[in-house]
Order: C-alpha cells, then structure tokens, then sequence
C-alpha cells in the first residue's frame, strides 16, 4: 500500500519544491490574516499597518507579499506564530 501527500496546486504552478512551499505558507498565513481583519476592522490594531500591506492582504496578493512581511503583519496585529515542520509521506510497504 503507498501513502501519498495531497495534492497541492502550488506544485504544479512553481519550479523547485521550495518555492512551492514558500507559496504554501504565504497562502496560509494570507487567508489567516484576511480574516483576523474582517474581525478587526475596527479595532485599533490596524493602525499598524501601512495602507499598502492593508491592501494586499484584503485582495489577497500573493505575489505582493513576503513570508516575512507577512509575520511583521501578524505581528503587528497581536498575533503569535507556532511552526511545524514534517517529513514528507513514505512510501510503505506491508
């Protein structure tokens, strides 16, 4: 029997297995932070952020947008970060 990950689109849309990772975690990260806003619209805390990250984050421009100045968004919002890394899926044999 084999094990295999699922199928992600951001494979099939880069290059190499990194940028295809660097465009998974941006996409997390994005929509996690598209909805912090919708529920912090009016609080304060966007007074963090400077008018150009508010509108990528809204759109959703992916390409706008580092892993980093991503975390500098979160960041500025209050939020904490947990990372995990995993192996990929072997192949198993019975």
């Amino acid at each position: 029997m084999t094990s295999r990950p699922p199928k992600s689109v951001w494979r099939d849309l880069t290059d190499t297995p990194g940028e295809a990772l660097d465009l998974e975690l941006r996409s997390q990260l994005l929509m996690q932070l598209q909805t912090l806003l919708e529920e912090r619209a009016a609080g304060g805390a966007l007074r963090n952020l400077s008018p150009e990250e508010l509108v990528a984050v809204r759109k959703g421009s992916i390409h706008a947008l580092t892993l980093t100045s991503l975390v500098r968004i979160a960041a500025a919002l209050g939020c904490e970060a947990e990372v995990k890394l995993r192996l990929p899926y072997a192949r198993v044999i019975e």
